[in-house]
């Protein structure tokens, strides 16, 4: 029996569905093997430009003093970092042809973004030049970096399947009909799965695994449509508006989803966790827990569960690396190191530029300068600390953790903390 257009239609959605999730399972992975290859291209441009560092060459726009950017082939001074990044650059493209209309080469060397600008030139297509990370990206975007950067793709066992799914993202969003049959769709989602679980690396990445299982889900349509999926692809067959500007507020709603469903994930786990651990302490403690209706009582108990974990079992550091046993505690002589954030202003021209501003303060670290009109939020999805090995980075994470006891603690040794933590 032939499917009806309604039916051709879902399963038309179904694969757009899975394309969202390619983008989350692909996000993290492309990040970091983008941050290996920068330093690998950086070792190497270091060494031959004799520290001849620039950072005014821009290849799409005049140099602001006029005297750096040279004519001819390349419009980067002979041998200064530019020139050395840009030939790292074109010879790392499969086909020796990076596409560079969408990198901002004043920022290779910048220490956040520099990794981030340079893995750009591996993109496909026009409209990224905004764009500051890969969780601005779309999936047609971090499948391109994969094929093009002949560094990420040596950690790919069949870089076939992800080009067959951008064809497949591109078809599916310039579809004339908006459908598929049922058979089509499920190839399509087979072939994102197999993507997502490459079995070089990807199949061990965490992000990766989760994806691939929301596809299955969504092939084996046991997972309804989500609404705003619907209404708003839905609005733009009845509008005639191009479907991938329809995508950008999906994918907004898509975050929305995604948190929900992990605080309802989290909701079970406090459940289960703490029903456990007064379990183990009496049965009276147990059946107490399960009278409790109210989510925050049961958030709280866990919270102070936590807290006495990260006491426990982060609260001291050693004090030379060589003598493990001897353990001091951290707040009583951490220094937190000096750090600044990367912060995009606007200029009195109105472009936007980035800015390097020192971190004084922890809440510096997670609240953005954004005001509360912007449509951003105030609060970063992500917060990304970098720097070389040995920098302590690891002890600023657990130094963090031990702030947010101190906040939320009611112990002597949590207002013993909040005393010297509270001067960083």
């Amino acid at each position: 029996m032939a499917e009806s257009i309604e039916a051709r239609r879902e399963n038309w959605l179904r694969v757009v569905w899975g394309l969202l999730y390619v983008r989350e399972g692909l996000q993290g992975y492309v990040d970091t093997k983008s941050e290996q290859q920068y330093q690998a291209f950086k070792k190497n441009v270091i060494g031959k430009c004799n520290n001849q560092t620039c950072d005014k060459c821009q290849f799409n726009s005049k140099c602001p003093n006029g005297m750096t950017k040279k004519t001819g082939k390349s419009p980067f001074r002979p041998g200064h970092f530019c020139d050395e990044m840009n030939k790292e650059v074109q010879n790392n493209h499969v086909k020796y042809t990076p596409f560079l209309v969408n990198t901002d080469s004043t920022k290779w060397l910048d220490p956040q973004l520099g990794h981030w600008e340079v893995t750009k030139c591996y993109l496909s297509t026009s409209g990224y030049m905004d764009k500051t990370g890969p969780n601005h990206v779309d999936a047609s975007g971090l499948l391109s970096i994969c094929i093009n950067s002949s560094f990420i793709k040596q950690h790919i066992s069949n870089i076939q399947q992800f080009e067959e799914v951008r064809n497949i993202r591109n078809k599916t969003l310039h579809d004339a009909n908006y459908e598929f049959d049922r058979q089509t769709a499920e190839d399509c989602l087979d072939k994102m799965i197999a993507v997502l679980l490459d079995p070089q690396e990807l199949v061990y990445n965490t992000s990766a695994k989760d994806a691939a299982d929301h596809i299955r889900t969504i092939k084996e349509t046991s997972s309804k449509i989500p609404e705003f999926i619907s209404k708003a692809l839905g609005k733009s067959l009845q509008t005639n508006f191009e479907v991938e500007s329809a995508l950008k507020q999906i994918e907004e709603q898509m975050c929305v989803r995604l948190r929900k469903e992990l605080k309802e994930e989290l909701t079970h786990y406090i459940n289960a966790e703490m029903k456990h651990k007064l379990a183990d302490a009496n049965e009276e403690g147990r059946r107490y827990f399960d009278r409790v209706e109210d989510q925050e009582a049961k958030l709280r108990a866990l919270q102070k569960a936590n807290i006495q974990f990260i006491l426990a079992n982060y609260g001291t550091i050693p004090l030379n690396p060589i003598v493990q046993h001897q353990h001091s505690k951290l707040v009583d002589f951490y220094e937190p190191p000096k750090m600044t954030k990367t912060v995009l202003e606007t200029d009195k021209n109105s472009a936007s530029c980035s800015v390097q501003k020192t971190i004084n303060k922890i809440e510096d670290i997670f609240i953005s300068n954004r005001s509360k009109d912007d449509k951003d939020p105030l609060y970063p999805n992500r917060v990304y600390i970098s720097g070389e090995a040995g920098m302590g980075k690891t002890s600023f994470s657990q130094y963090l953790a031990l702030a947010w006891c101190a906040v939320h603690g009611d112990s002597e040794e949590c207002v013993r903390m909040r005393e010297k933590i509270k001067t960083f």
